[in-house]
């Protein structure tokens, strides 16, 4: 009997240990699951680009209207869509070998933010 209670005790206990560690929150274990869906189809200037460009890229040191690295001024729409026509947002923004790291603060944008701008470029980076 001690025996058949110190096995079920052993079981009952690697249970216990066994389901604390799972992690129930599925938007951490699945993020492309349960978050928002990327739209690249309904990208604009105005609504998207506009705000990626100046939070990450019309910074002082950067692409600003002072520094202008690379001669872009992204803080308004002509330097962006400069930018985007040759081809810098293709290669730069992924920290691939054998392109600038851009951001140079050594952040990544997020996998969307890249699609959306490379979608923006790809359509001709349209004033909208």
């Amino acid at each position: 009997m001690k025996r058949i209670l110190t096995i079920f005790s052993t079981f009952v206990l690697f249970v216990a240990v066994a389901s604390s560690c799972y992690n129930r929150k599925a938007d951490q274990l699945y993020p492309a699951a349960t978050g928002t869906p990327c739209d690249t189809a309904g990208v604009s200037y105005s609504a998207t680009i506009g705000g990626i460009v100046s939070a990450n890229c019309a910074k002082a040191g950067c692409h600003d209207g002072r520094t202008k690295e690379g001669g872009y001024d992204m803080t308004n729409y002509t330097g962006a869509a400069a930018a985007a026509r040759d081809g810098m947002f293709a290669c730069d923004l992924r920290h691939q070998s054998g392109c600038n790291q851009m951001p140079n603060d050594g952040t990544i944008l997020t996998d969307c933010q890249i699609k959306q701008l490379i979608a923006w470029a790809n359509a001709g980076a349209p004033e909208n």
